[in-house]
């Protein structure tokens, strides 16, 4: 939990300096943990998909052939739990948590960026692996 409270502080700390409006910030800063949330949880789903359903991805069977279905339907009704949990997790401790994240030292402040920078990287390399494992089995 502590881990998804800093990855907020930073995040939110990164969209406020290139932008002043405070709300485009808070609302930039969930999106992004939603999104690299979901990058985790398509990880696992394409990864079990390959291991245990010989190839057959499991988001076929939630997803039809109607895109404009999926687009407006299925994905917001897969997105919002996400979005509602983190939302509410959040918002429960944050602020006793951002003074403690700013009474960090600068190396202690280096060394979890360089953390932060790595899940971030390594979500998204695990995704394009989980993407392509079935072609290399």
């Amino acid at each position: 939990m502590n881990s998804l409270y800093y990855l907020y502080y930073r995040l939110f700390n990164y969209y406020r300096k290139a932008n002043d409006i405070e709300i485009f910030a808070t609302i930039s800063t969930y999106l992004c943990i939603v999104g690299l949330l979901w990058i985790n949880i398509g990880t696992i789903l394409f990864f079990v998909s390959t291991i245990f359903f010989n190839r057959n991805s499991l988001l076929d069977i939630v997803f039809t052939d109607n895109s404009a279905y999926n687009r407006f339907v299925i994905t917001p009704l897969l997105i919002a739990p996400i979005f509602i949990v983190i939302f509410l997790l959040i918002n429960k401790g944050i602020k006793q948590k951002i003074e403690e994240f700013d009474s960090e030292s600068a190396e202690e402040r280096k060394q979890h960026g360089k953390k932060v920078l790595a899940y971030i990287i390594l979500s998204i390399i695990m995704l394009m692996l989980s993407i392509t494992s079935p072609l290399y089995l």
